[in-house]
């Protein structure tokens, strides 16, 4: 998963199988990716593209995202949390950096806009560290998601952008350590 579009990984499209190539579809059936009983089968958006599956084989419009395995990828991640702290690093076209509360693990990387966001590292314990990409930043920056106990957020929840920044050094110096 590191290093990977998460959307990738929780984004499936309609697949032709009589599209596919054979050599392809052998390697799917070993690796128990799925069985070709139906015209269509629906394959992640990564192993689209891990298997190299011809373009012209994608449906494009025949499309799922799947919230709840995006939440199980995301709780592996980082753990179950009352509240999740989310600060996004030099963010903006002009080197804004940011940052947000949520109760929800999902809504870490809700945006009103598309963004790629590939996991750098986690501790599957309280931190994941990611490289987020947009339009306003396509080359990336840093996105911190770091899971916080109520005691946690009831402090930092009032604090000012110099503290939140603070807290999120002294966890990203634990972690290089």
């Amino acid at each position: 998963m590191e290093n990977n579009n998460i959307f990738d990984e929780v984004t499936f499209y309609g697949v032709c199988v009589d599209e596919i190539k054979e050599d392809v579809r052998e390697r799917m059936e070993a690796d128990g990716l799925c069985d070709f009983d139906d015209d269509v089968i629906m394959i992640s958006r990564a192993d689209i593209d891990y298997y190299d599956i011809d373009i012209n084989a994608i449906r494009w419009g025949e499309c799922f995202f799947d919230d709840d395995m995006l939440n199980e990828i995301l709780q592996d991640c980082i753990g179950n949390y009352p509240h999740y702290l989310v600060f996004a690093e030099n963010c903006t076209w002009d080197g804004r950096s940011g940052y947000r509360f949520f109760k929800d693990v999902t809504e870490t990387l809700a945006r009103s806009y598309e963004i790629n966001f590939c996991i750098d590292y986690t501790n599957s314990k309280d931190v994941i560290i990611g490289i987020e990409s947009s339009h306003d930043c396509p080359m990336g920056h840093y996105t911190y998601i770091i899971g916080l106990t109520e005691k946690q957020y009831e402090k930092l929840y009032y604090s000012n952008f110099e503290k939140i920044s603070n807290f999120i050094d002294q966890k990203v110096k634990k972690i290089k350590k």
